[in-house]
This record gives C-alpha cells, sequence and structure tokens, in this order.
C-alpha cells in the first residue's frame, strides 16, 4: 500500500527523504539543488595517500548553493552541531569558510575537517595494537540533505521525515 500525503515546504521545514536507494537518494539532492537559484559552488576535496573514493564520508568535490540543505556528518569538536544535525548553506566567504544555519536556527561557522583511514595492526614485541596512517581527507563535514539513505539515517534522529521505498527495499 502506500500513502500520500501533501507537505508544504518551506525553508523551515527542512524535511528529509530516506530512501533505500542511492540513486533515488542521487535523483532528488541534484533535482533540489538545481531548483535553487545562482551559480554553484565547487567545494574541492583533497586526498593524501591511500584514501578510496568509495570511502569518503563526502563528495571529494562538494557541489553546494546558498539555500541548500545539508547534513552534518561528524560531530564538531566545540559542540555546537552533531552528526546528524539538519541544515542550510546561507554563503560562504573568500576565505572558504562556509555558514550553515541549523534547524535550531543558530548560524555557525564551518571550517574543512579531515578524516584518517587507519590500519591497526597487533605488535607481538609490545603486546599492544598500533595505528598505521594510510591517508588523510579533507573536506566539509557535510553532505546535502533533501534525502540520504535509509543505511546512512541508522542511528540519527530527524524531526520531520519522508520515507521513499521507491524500487522496494533489502533486508
Amino acid at each position: 500500500t502506500r500513502y500520500n500525503t501533501t507537505i508544504k515546504e518551506s525553508e523551515e521545514d527542512m524535511y528529509i527523504t530516506l530512501a533505500a536507494r542511492r540513486d533515488t537518494v542521487d535523483y532528488i539532492n541534484d533535482k533540489k539543488l538545481a531548483e535553487l537559484p545562482g551559480e554553484p559552488i565547487v567545494c574541492e576535496g583533497e586526498i593524501t595517500g591511500e584514501f578510496h573514493e568509495n570511502s569518503l564520508p563526502t563528495p571529494k568535490d562538494l557541489v553546494l548553493k546558498p539555500g541548500a540543505q545539508i547534513i552534518f556528518i561528524k560531530n564538531d569538536y566545540d559542540r555546537r552541531w552533531v552528526n546528524g544535525t539538519i541544515g542550510v548553506v546561507s554563503g560562504i566567504d573568500e576565505e572558504g569558510t562556509l555558514y550553515v544555519v541549523t534547524d535550531q536556527g543558530q548560524e555557525f561557522d564551518v571550517k574543512k575537517d579531515s578524516w584518517r583511514n587507519i590500519r591497526y595492526k597487533y605488535n607481538e614485541k609490545k603486546k599492544e595494537i598500533e595505528e598505521e596512517e594510510l591517508g588523510v581527507f579533507v573536506q566539509y563535514p557535510i553532505r546535502l540533505a533533501w534525502a540520504i539513505t535509509i543505511h546512512k539515517s541508522q542511528g540519527l534522529t530527524f524531526s520531520r521525515v519522508v520515507i521513499d521505498f521507491t524500487g522496494g527495499v533489502f533486508a
């Protein structure tokens, strides 16, 4: 069965669509981004060393516009947002600082952050686990979020959500 309800969309509502398939998510996000006025801004990420592109937490080259709905994908060190906080891009300055207004109405400046690709191995002599850094990825800790996969949403809490099971679901 299928249930459709009319949702009055407005920027303040910040609905997020949870979909089973990555292609559905990409379609929704690309369509919504294209509907925004203005030229897109490409925020280039940087990979140092070994960090496979299919393991990146957000696109290497993140395409944004003011008005784009985003989700934070990493907790802030200063505790201004957490992984799963929804927001809207309000601007970007010449120094590369991104400005985001969260669903709580607070505006924050967002700088690029880093993720490490680490290999762990056991040191027999020291009897301890050691880590070896293979690579580093640097990018803003956000991704487009008019839609995200159900898989990525696990453990997160949302106030307003639409479920899209187009194409079916799997266990």
